[in-house]
């Protein structure tokens, strides 16, 4: 879902980045310095920022790291796509979203382009 039904140029896949930091600062208490080389390694390592903290031991709950990474900026920049719209419902087959994300965030991104009713 993420940078593919809105283009990158909007900036959400940033906002969460930072907010993915601000977590592993607060949160996790890993040295500032260290921050952004980490974010980087281990989503190219392992898919995820999270997943890669995940698989090096640390501990958090899955919801408030979504919550916080999601919960902490404004989806204002997303706009209805009646295009994209139109297209999504022209095309008869099953439709199913995929996100890394939480439910949550993929509702609030679907609602806020006007495709909540498009995916499954």
């Amino acid at each position: 879902m993420d940078d593919t039904l809105y283009p990158l140029s909007l900036g959400v896949n940033l906002a969460c980045r930072k907010n993915i930091e601000k977590f592993m600062l607060q949160y996790l208490k890993i040295e500032k310095s260290e921050v952004p080389r980490m974010c980087l390694k281990l989503f190219t390592e392992y898919g995820t920022t999270m997943a890669g903290l995940k698989a090096l031991g640390y501990e958090f709950d899955n919801d408030e790291f979504h919550a916080y990474v999601h919960g902490k900026f404004s989806y204002e920049k997303l706009r209805p796509d009646l295009v994209l719209r139109n297209l999504m419902l022209s095309m008869p087959q099953r439709k199913i979203i995929f996100t890394n994300a939480d439910k949550a965030h993929a509702q609030r991104v679907l609602k806020r382009l006007g495709l909540e009713d498009c995916f499954e």
